[in-house]
């Protein structure tokens, strides 16, 4: 249960899911899930944890507990850190568990056309792991076409992407992808690359 207090004085409840771009999503089991516009915000109490990015680059992994007017207390594994509401640029929730930090879908199709017996096949899949300060994300896409007197059609397409935040607001990206397309000729082809910056 978490509970923002707006600046008109209304206290809502519900569940904080993210804060981005100035707009809190906020799920209630009376309104849905509305958008909050963030300047409004006074406050905030909540015990879930978050990656918490303040206007400053800072990173600070822990919850948040509301502090003195128009402020809020980030309490990490090791300290309490008073600062500004409008301070808070960024939150995204961090799972407990390994199956609950998992996100992602699966989609597949299939599609006939009798005038000319074609047969377009497709499946897909998007996942991404976030724990504490770093995020894995894998995609993956395969298309395959059939079609009378012509040559079937095909393409593939991976990526494997990994991060990771460092105190100091540096951070690492390493990705590998990898690529089929029978259209294009291409048997194989695969790339390898990181990098390292600071916000």
């Amino acid at each position: 249960t978490d509970v923002i207090t707006l600046d008109n004085g209304d206290r809502v409840t519900g569940e904080m899911k993210f804060l981005e771009r100035g707009t809190l999503v906020f799920k209630t089991s009376s309104m849905g899930t509305p958008n909050v516009e963030w300047p409004e915000v006074v406050t905030v109490n909540t015990d879930k944890r978050f990656a918490i990015a303040l206007a400053d680059g800072t990173i600070l992994f822990g919850s948040l507990r509301p502090g003195t007017a128009d402020s809020v207390i980030v309490v990490t594994d090791t300290a309490s850190v008073a600062t500004a509401t409008q301070n808070v640029v960024s939150f995204e929730r961090l799972k407990p568990d390994f199956w609950s930090a998992l996100d992602g879908k699966i989609r597949a199709g299939i599609a006939f056309a009798q005038q000319n017996a074609k047969t377009d096949f497709t499946l897909g899949a998007d996942v991404k792991y976030v724990r504490r300060s770093y995020l894995t994300k894998f995609d993956f896409g395969y298309r395959y076409s059939r079609q009378d007197d012509t040559d079937d059609v095909y393409s593939l397409s991976a990526n494997l992407a990994h991060g990771r935040q460092f105190t100091g607001r540096w951070f690492y990206i390493g990705f590998l992808d990898g690529a089929r397309n029978s259209q294009l000729s291409l048997d194989w082809r695969s790339t390898i690359g990181g990098g390292l910056g600071r916000f």
